[in-house]
């Protein structure tokens, strides 16, 4: 029983650790931009790390963000030999929008990308549905309480060029 027990926790260490960190693969040689990996970020301040897998040599890098906004603090950029780049940013990225292009050693393959950020949340807010005229004549504004649907994460995309 001890057995068993020991290794269904062991499997579930192994198992959490290698969804922990999801690798950004890149298998073309083209010219042009790739998009390097993708990472979900959640609603609140955080630092992702996204190690690099497959052909990692880029001459400049870019950050997009889709789904919910986000304020990206920093990335830093990890290279083989064991250097960085630290990109600041200090930006609130809305939805569709992307960070400036920023030049990188493609001497050097790219070993992860490290963002820091904060994701913000959407907002409630009261909305007008209806007014009318009452037997009275007197105007009568209904109000509704609409929630915006709040996104539990932003999608954060990495891109390369070549």
């Amino acid at each position: 029983m001890k057995k068993i027990i020991l290794i269904l926790s062991l499997t579930s260490a192994i198992i959490s650790t290698s969804v922990a960190q999801t690798p950004g693969v890149v298998v073309s040689d083209k010219p042009g931009w790739h998009k390097i990996a993708e990472r979900h970020v959640n609603y609140k301040t955080d630092r992702d790390e996204i190690v690099m897998v497959g052909n990692r040599h880029f001459k400049q890098i870019k950050i997009k963000v889709e789904d919910a906004p986000i304020n990206l603090t920093s990335f830093e950029v990890y290279y083989s030999n064991d250097t960085k780049k630290e990109i600041a940013v200090n930006k609130m990225l809305n939805i569709g929008e992307e960070t400036a292009v920023t030049d990188i050693d493609n001497t050097q393959a790219l070993k992860k990308v490290v963002l820091v950020y904060n994701t913000v949340g959407t907002v409630t807010k009261d909305v007008t549905t209806k007014t009318t005229t009452n037997k009275a004549g007197e105007k009568e504004t209904e109000k509704e309480r609409e929630r915006e649907t709040e996104k539990e994460r932003a999608e954060v995309e990495i891109w390369g060029l070549k």
